[in-house]
């Protein structure tokens, strides 16, 4: 009897893809600083967004985007996100899915990004037997857990579970420790060192998680 697969929950794909995002969000302004030295010999400046140089630009980042997700789904079956959060990409009967089923997955990706703030992608993923999304049913793909070799178990009782005051104690000093994270990075802006301080913005997102 064939086993059932694993299928992903739609909160942990969205984590693996936020994470992916996080790594390209990083890649993104290196890339831009590079791009502008070459195009303008200079790296301080605004983003290239308009014209010419902007649809160079952001074209080739598209491709390093979608190449970030192809290459390791096809070597070892998930990205960096997905590894990270024990996801697998595999094919309807639990194979390792063909180099076409990667690449239409991926190229239906920003329709599927685009219809996810519509609440349209998240209904369909849930009505779906196996949360897959365009991408996947075009693709014939879906996304799996991996196997854990080993699952602590857990007696659950409330003497082990966390009183909702020792939670609110623990968040208000987390809270403490991320307003000082806060002032402490403000503190490293200036307005005499422009570039380093815009490298210092852009990292704050990344930082800050």
């Amino acid at each position: 009897e064939t086993e059932a697969p694993d299928i992903a929950e739609i909160r942990d794909r969205f984590a693996a893809f936020a994470l992916d995002i996080m790594f390209l969000y990083i890649a993104y302004w290196p890339l831009m600083l590079i791009y502008r030295k070459i195009a303008f010999g200079s790296v301080a400046g605004p983003i290239p967004a308009a014209g010419k140089s902007g649809l160079v630009f952001h074209g080739l980042f598209l491709l390093i985007a979608f190449v970030w997700f192809v290459i390791p789904e096809l070597a070892v079956g998930a990205s960096l996100g997905k590894l990270m959060c024990r996801l697998a990409v595999r094919g309807r009967d639990g194979s390792y899915p063909s180099l076409i089923s990667i690449l239409m997955r991926n190229i239906l990706r920003p329709v599927d990004i685009i219809l996810f703030p519509l609440l349209i992608l998240p209904a369909a993923m849930e009505w779906t037997g196996w949360h897959r999304r365009i991408g996947d049913i075009i693709g014939g793909t879906l996304v799996v857990k991996r196997p854990q070799k080993f699952r602590r178990q857990y007696a659950l009782s409330l003497e082990i579970i966390a009183s909702a005051t020792e939670r609110t104690v623990a968040f208000m000093i987390d809270l403490l420790f991320i307003a000082g994270f806060i002032v402490g990075y403000a503190l490293l802006l200036s307005p005499g060192r422009p570039l380093e301080s815009m490298i210092l913005v852009v990292m704050f997102p990344p930082a800050i998680i």
